[in-house]
């Protein structure tokens, strides 16, 4: 019910801009090492000096799992490397994301291009602006993204990297937070992103709990497709209660 009242009303205020904070902190991490390793490959100056520390951390957090799921691969995204994420939430870690995709393409005349794609757009958080003005604001800085508030199984192709970190794939927490069921379709989420993979492509999801891990591998096994890599992530950056698990597949 809210989600259909959320999508009549659309809620926007304007690109929500966040308030930077030191990250002085970060020297006594216990991942300080890793920490620095991925700034210095990442260059993320530009995101240190205008985030949170939270956002900050989440960020690199997503270049550790982002490198864990390319384990042993040896391909590139190409001289104009395009890439598309389903289920962005706010896209937060838009810049993350952003640089994992430059880093990776074939250096040449053409530019990173990244789209978020995220059908519940206009939940509206506590600061009363809602996902998709959080979204803007993270998209606003970074040339070639763009925040789109749709539903991934309209995004064209093709793609040489689609990620979707935790999709819902089972009902318990597709319900959970606020989706109606006729919204839930796993396989057809699955058998989209592979279809619009770029030959030489690559999918990555993750997964929190063994239940929607095995969620994901049962949906392959249907489309007759085989990981590259499928394994439990863990990473000295953040921690969380629920294990979590990524995958890849290459087209």
């Amino acid at each position: 019910m809210f989600f259909r009242l959320r999508q009549r009303v659309r809620w926007q205020r304007g690109p929500f801009i966040e308030r930077n904070e030191p990250k002085d902190s970060l020297h006594g991490h216990p991942a300080s090492e890793r920490i620095r390793d991925l700034e210095t490959r990442y260059d993320l100056a530009a995101l240190k000096a205008r985030s949170r520390v939270s956002t900050y951390l989440e960020n690199l957090y997503l270049l550790d799992l982002l490198e864990a799921a390319h384990r042993g691969w040896t391909g590139s995204y190409g001289k104009a490397a395009i890439g598309i994420d389903a289920g962005c939430k706010n896209f937060f870690y838009a810049f993350g994301l952003f640089r994992f995709l430059e880093r990776f393409r074939i250096h040449g005349t053409r530019r990173v291009t990244l789209t978020g794609y995220e059908i519940d757009a206009f939940r509206v958080y506590t600061d009363l602006r809602s996902r998709a003005d959080h979204a803007l604001g993270y998209a606003s800085f970074l040339p070639g993204t763009r925040f789109v508030s749709g539903d991934f199984l309209e995004a064209p192709g093709p793609a040489a990297l689609v990620t979707a970190f935790f999709p819902f794939v089972t009902e318990a927490p597709h319900l959970a937070w606020g989706l109606p069921l006729d919204r839930l379709h796993p396989l057809a989420f699955f058998a989209h992103a592979l279809k619009i993979l770029a030959p030489g492509g690559v999918l990555v999801t993750a997964a929190q709990g063994v239940k929607e891990f095995d969620a994901h591998l049962a949906i392959l096994r249907r489309l007759k497709v085989d990981p590259a890599l499928a394994e439990k992530f863990e990473s000295p950056i953040l921690s969380f209660k629920n294990e979590r698990y990524v995958v890849r597949v290459e087209k």
